[in-house]
């Protein structure tokens, strides 16, 4: 997720397309993006871009973190609530009194930013105690959740939080209905509890705007746990799991990526995916759920973001990025007129990108000059080794439940 100096360097351009109702692009402006289009330079953030470290989506608000620790938010400064569409901001605006930031993750309706002390700050919608205070309380400020020390990621569900310790472990705290918080129960915690069955974890990813989880452990095998309707734990069948359990059939897996109803990773530069396909989602060439993981036929890829609804994006080695999946707003960035596309699209005009992220109908790159060909996610030293996308899609359109 972080970068090099000398790879900050060579970033010269974010390239935006799809929705920008309210300014979740960045751009200035509130005017959709159906092709990729160089972000204007209109807040200063922007004209320094080599200082950036990361950015991330959400359903209509997205987030910077630069190299300095210091945080940004633009779009919907109510982070999701869509009571507050006339409350938006077009450019990013700092955070105040928060340093030190290394890492941020968005939730549906709430904000998790990692510090390099190695603290956890939430702030955002309270409502299923997804910010771990003990209370339902939003908040409109960072507050720091007691009882996290050692963090080295943290992953922002729907409803529900992750953070990954130095040592392996994980916690959980918020919504469980679905079992999302994978300790065995369906009780919400109102605080952070470890999650007892789950050891020797490298990389955490919650599902933004869904109910499940995926974990890559050391040995490189992936787990899930969570809400299963659609096939998303890919065991083969609907049945939810209150506990972390193995993904059949997936081994030298390097990253993972959990959409709304859908599951995704990379093993061996080749994308495996599974669960809900109502749009195509999956990228297989059907709209066939799947409750295994299937193939696609992209190669060389290095980064796969299925963000918080219809559309999933890639990057593959050689700088390009493809699509495919819902095309709402122009989410696709082809020029389509087509609704969805069932299968991988590259997207024209990008052929520099260094990193990606995936909100839900917007998509925004991270572009270098001179880049070599990437070999994988960067990350923060000494942290989790598989990286996160650093671009984004954006949108408040949900996809449709599977059958």
């Amino acid at each position: 997720m972080d970068l090099s100096s000398a790879e900050r360097s060579r970033i010269t351009a974010l390239s935006a397309w799809g929705r920008n109702h309210l300014g979740q692009a960045g751009d200035g402006t509130t005017t959709e993006l159906e092709t990729p289009v160089q972000v204007s330079r209109r807040s200063p953030i922007w004209r320094d871009i080599s200082n950036v470290r990361q950015i991330a989506a959400s359903s209509d608000f997205s987030a910077l973190v630069r190299a300095d620790g210091a945080l940004f938010l633009w779009g919907n400064r109510r982070f999701g609530d869509r009571r507050y569409r006339d409350n938006y901001a077009t450019i990013p605006e700092q955070i105040p009194g928060l340093s030190g930031i290394v890492q941020v993750s968005l939730g549906a309706k709430h904000i998790l930013a990692l510090g390099s002390d190695g603290r956890v700050w939430a702030w955002g919608d309270n409502e299923h105690w997804q910010l771990g205070d003990g209370t339902t309380i939003r908040r409109s400020v960072p507050h720091a959740v007691s009882g996290l020390t050692g963090i080295v990621q943290v992953s922002a569900g729907h409803r529900f939080s992750l953070a990954l310790a130095e040592d392996g472990t994980v916690h959980a705290w918020g919504h469980n209905g679905y079992a999302e918080l994978g300790d065995g129960t369906t009780a919400n915690r109102a605080t952070p509890i470890k999650i007892p069955s789950l050891s020797d974890v490298t990389r955490v990813a919650a599902s933004s705007h869904g109910a499940h989880a995926l974990a890559v452990r050391a040995d490189a095998t992936v787990w899930a746990w969570g809400h299963n309707r659609c096939g998303q734990l890919g065991m083969g069948c609907t049945t939810p799991r209150y506990a972390p359990a193995q993904v059949p059939g997936l081994a030298d897996v390097s990253s993972v990526s959990a959409g709304e109803h859908s599951s995704f990773a990379i093993t061996n530069r080749t994308v495996w995916a599974w669960g809900s396909n109502s749009v195509g989602q999956l990228g297989d060439g059907t709209t066939v759920d799947r409750r295994s993981p299937v193939p696609l036929t992209l190669t060389d890829v290095v980064q796969v973001d299925a963000g918080g609804g219809p559309t999933t994006a890639a990057l593959r080695g050689d700088g390009t990025v493809w699509t495919w999946g819902g095309n709402d707003s122009g989410a696709l960035g082809c020029g389509l007129a087509d609704s969805h596309v069932d299968h991988p699209h590259q997207v024209p005009g990008v052929s520099d990108a260094i990193q990606l992220a995936v909100g839900t109908s917007t998509v925004l790159t991270l572009r270098s000059a001179g880049r070599g060909t990437t070999s994988g996610s960067t990350r923060i030293p000494g942290t989790n080794p598989w990286g996160s996308t650093l671009s984004f899609m954006i949108s408040l359109r949900q996809t449709q439940p599977c059958a």
